[in-house]
Parts: C-alpha cells; structure tokens; sequence
C-alpha cells in the first residue's frame, strides 16, 4: 500500500494557500508604505521650496511615536498633512515647511530629516512576513513519501536448486 497524502484541495493545502496569499498582500503593503514615504522625501528634495505654513491640527500620538499635523501652506494654498517626530507643535502655530510646487499636499516641515520612521519601521515588518510564511506557508506531506518500487516483497536471495 502507498503511503496516503494530504490532497490538493484539502484542508492543509487551503491554510498554506490562504497563509501564502496573506503573506503576499502584506508584503506589497509594507513595501507600499515605505516606498511612497521614500518617493515623498525623494521629490521634495528635488523640487521641493520652502514657505511659510500655519498649523490648523495636531494628531498627538504616544511617546516614541510620529505625530501628523494638518500644515496649510501659505504661498501654494493647499493644505498638507505632515509627520514628524515633534511633539511640541500646536494649532495656530507658525513653521517653516517644504512644499513641492506642483502638489502642495507633498509636504514636509523643515529640519526634520530623513523620514526614517515611515521607511526603516514598516520595512522590519518583512522579517516577521517571512516567518509567518515560513512557519504556516507550507504544504507538507503528513508523512514522507517512499519509493513505491520498494514496498513490494523482497527481492530472492540465492540461486535456484
């Protein structure tokens, strides 16, 4: 008899394919959010000017975490929606941004350098992705597989009489 194995279709092969699937999403997520925070901060340093900008509203987040703030520009006229990792900013306040031109809602305030947070902090999430699929992302056989030429009897020994 054949050693009996986990059918495409089984149960097993739908968690592996739904844990490979997850994995999949995730990855393009984290990736997304990192690029996007990385392409910003590319651009603004190409094309971005500086202005003048008034904050309109303050998202405090906890210690150790970036806060955002609603930042409207005065010479672009828009309005933008900034990180940064300062946590002394309030309503009202006067500060010194950097708009890009042609997309005033691409902003960023000025001194607060490379936008590590938004990239280096989603990009530690990959690791764990790859646990996650490494652990539950495989469809294994439930036991291994033999050689079916092997189960059959055993071979004769010794000549005939």
């Amino acid at each position: 008899m054949g050693v009996e194995r986990d059918r495409v279709g089984g149960a097993r092969w739908y968690v592996a394919l739904l844990v490979r699937v997850t994995a999949l999403v995730l990855t393009a997520v984290v990736v997304h959010i990192a690029g996007v925070a990385a392409w910003d901060d590319h651009v603004l340093g190409l094309r971005g000017e500086p202005d003048q900008g008034t904050v309109v509203a303050v998202r405090h987040t906890p210690p150790g975490r970036a806060d955002r703030a609603l930042v409207d520009t005065a010479r672009f006229g828009g309005s933008a929606w900034v990180t940064t990792p300062r946590k002394d900013l309030r309503s009202g306040e006067v500060v010194e941004v950097i708009v890009d031109p042609r997309d005033p809602a691409r902003a960023e305030l000025a001194g607060d350098g490379w936008p590590w947070r938004q990239i280096v902090i989603p990009l530690t999430g990959l690791p764990l992705i790859a646990v996650f699929l490494w652990r539950w992302g495989r469809w294994r056989d439930s036991e291994p597989a033999t050689d079916p030429a092997a189960e059959g009897d055993e071979p004769v020994r010794g000549g005939a009489t």
